[in-house]
């Protein structure tokens, strides 16, 4: 069962649902800059005019930073991939506090550690 957060143990849950922000598209390079708490039907419908669209489709309208958490997949996973394939990048905030970007906008890179993708499906 994915969707639920239990801190039973002196753990800290976060409600991020008000960071629902679509911060940059960028049409000729078919990315965009996304706050975690916005869904992906607020996202397309956001895209709606550009021709564009978020192809991840779980059967909910999940939001971004839960499905990159839980690497979400679904009806459209085998055409145009999962989150794995469709997340270029992530700011986090360590356990430390410290806050960190992984990835870019480039869509290959050879420089260092896949940080990216050992967030995406890590669920916190």
């Amino acid at each position: 069962l994915e969707g639920h957060v239990n801190a039973r143990q002196g753990g800290i849950c976060l409600d991020m649902t008000q960071m629902d922000r679509v911060l940059e598209v960028n049409e000729d390079d078919l990315d965009c800059l996304v706050q975690a708490g916005l869904t992906r039907k607020a996202l397309n419908h956001s895209l709606r005019t550009t021709g564009l669209f978020f192809p991840v489709d779980p059967g909910a309208d999940a939001t971004l930073g839960g499905m990159a958490s839980t690497r979400a997949s679904g009806t459209t996973t085998v055409k145009y991939g999962a989150m794995r394939e469709n997340v270029m990048g992530l700011t986090v905030v360590l356990a430390n506090g410290e806050v960190i970007q992984t990835g870019s906008r480039a869509r290959k890179s050879s420089a260092g550690y896949d940080l990216t993708n050992l967030f995406v499906g890590a669920e916190g």
